[in-house]
């Protein structure tokens, strides 16, 4: 969309989001990822589980004043879906190459690949 974007917009500034369509929530991204590793499907916990095990992470920060990674402020995030309208780009003529679906496959590919693993991209 990016490249698109770059090559076929007219100067100024103008704002767009892009999402594929369908959009697909992050218990399904990663139910989908299951399947095409072939494994079950990740484990999950209720909101307000997750919730109260935040609770002693915000008494560390309150009383620390340190930035920890996990709060409760971040679980809300995290359980909060957001959906993005990509009206604008696909009214302007932008048409997506792949799906969602097909690109979660062909991340999986790569990265089952003998070229993700020789990239190192993890490496420190």
């Amino acid at each position: 969309a990016t490249l698109w974007l770059m090559e076929n917009s007219s100067s100024g500034v103008v704002t767009y989001n892009y999402a594929d369509r369908p959009q697909l929530s992050s218990r399904e991204i990663a139910d989908r990822i299951a399947e095409k590793l072939g494994r079950r499907p990740p484990a999950t916990l209720p909101y307000w589980v997750l919730y109260l095990m935040a609770l002693p992470f915000d008494l560390a920060i309150a009383l620390t004043g340190k930035d920890l990674p996990i709060s409760t402020k971040r679980v809300t995030k995290l359980c909060t879906e957001t959906f993005h309208r990509p009206d604008k780009i696909l009214d302007a003529g932008f048409q997506p190459k792949f799906s969602n679906l097909d690109g979660l496959r062909n991340m999986i590919q790569w990265m089952q690949s003998d070229q993700f693993a020789s990239e190192a991209i993890f490496d420190v």
